[in-house]
């Protein structure tokens, strides 16, 4: 008999831990918060009411029953607190309600007493493996209480049921609360390096790859939409030598401040980039000619004028060379829409540099 309580409860904590891990994945960018919205909380009190009465259904069987239908709402009192917790508890009596032909209204009682201590719990202000101490202890006070008045045998077979079914939800909890916080951590972990691997970690602007992929796009759409799509390539004049008078760590703060300036000169809608030392560039979206050639020589002007303030407390100005090339729709290759640019730069540069100059 106890082999086969033992393979029923792996059975159980098996499909939990499965759900678990789908639900996971296919919510890693939606994952539930004591602040999320309303639909989120919603949809996840409905999911967790499903995983309770699946396990109600996979109940660990012998002479006695136990399942661990409470775990969910524990899960959800935890993460999202009051919504989502009661909506479980009231989906999985309901599902009691039409499964059990020995439903009983202490259900009611003991889900929901289960969910309103796992709410206060998870509002305390204490450390989180304390919090989870504290719920799986709780909760399988008043579960063990209750078992008592169900168990009809003897005194050793309460106690045997009651030692089973601690230990079950002991590790069953531990278990669900480390692969939720273990997928979280994973996908945390993740989104950092998506996110670095696409900015730049000095001026927080995009990088060259997010540009090429943006351009790629953009250049895809104005052809598709017949719409103007304007490229700046941008290049700090004579850098080398501010980082061999000064040192790289100033020469780091003036391509901080070089971006700080190109994002207040563009319109929210434009694409900021830094493609590599001390070059930037600008693709100003669905823009006329006109407004280009404003926004290229108030990024030049800007610049020219910016004070720049080093950290020993000195002041340096410094001009930047700006190429101006404009979408070809007949042309689908990016670099030679780059090429364009980097042409008109390159004649800014031969001309004395600190100027604009359209392809």
């Amino acid at each position: 008999m106890t082999i086969i309580i033992i393979k029923d409860f792996f059975v159980n904590l098996t499909i939990l831990i499965s759900v678990l891990f789908f639900y996971s994945r296919v919510m890693k960018d939606s994952q539930l918060h004591q602040d999320s919205p309303l639909h989120i909380k919603l949809l996840m009190g409905f999911a967790g009411g499903i995983i309770g009465i699946l396990l109600m259904i996979f109940s660990i069987h012998g002479s006695f029953l136990i399942d661990l239908r409470h775990l969910p709402i524990i899960l959800l009192a935890y993460y999202g607190r009051g919504i989502p917790a009661y909506l479980c508890a009231a989906l999985i009596i309901f599902g009691d309600f039409f499964i059990n032909r020995d439903f009983s209204f202490v259900v009611i009682i003991v889900l929901f007493l289960i969910a309103f201590v796992s709410i206060f719990i998870a509002n305390r202000n204490i450390s989180g493996k304390h919090k989870v101490f504290a719920t799986l202890t709780t909760t399988n006070i008043i579960l063990t209480t209750i078992l008592y008045f169900f168990v009809l045998d003897d005194i050793k077979h309460y106690i045997f049921s009651m030692f089973l079914h601690v230990i079950f939800t002991y590790v069953a909890g531990y278990a669900s609360f480390n692969v939720i916080e273990y997928i979280r951590a994973s996908q945390e972990l993740f989104n950092k390096y998506k996110l670095e691997s696409t900015i730049d970690s000095l001026t927080g602007l995009n990088n060259v790859r997010k540009f090429d992929y943006i351009c790629k796009k953009l250049m895809k759409m104005a052809a598709t939409r017949n719409e103007a799509l304007t490229l700046l390539y941008i290049d700090i004049d004579f850098f080398k030598k501010i980082n061999d008078t000064y040192g790289h760590l100033e020469g780091d703060m003036v391509l901080k401040e070089v971006g700080s300036i190109l994002k207040n000169s563009t319109r929210p809608t434009d694409i900021i980039s830094r493609n590599g030392g001390e070059e930037f560039t600008v693709i100003l979206v669905d823009c006329s000619t006109e407004l280009s050639s404003e926004i290229s020589e108030r990024i030049r002007k800007s610049v020219e004028d910016h004070v720049f303030m080093l950290s020993n407390g000195e002041t340096i100005n410094i001009t930047v060379s700006i190429g101006v090339a404009a979408f070809d729709k007949g042309v689908n290759d990016i670099n030679l829409f780059i090429n364009k640019a980097d042409k008109a730069l390159y004649q800014a540069k031969k001309l004395g540099r600190n100027q604009v100059v359209y392809d």
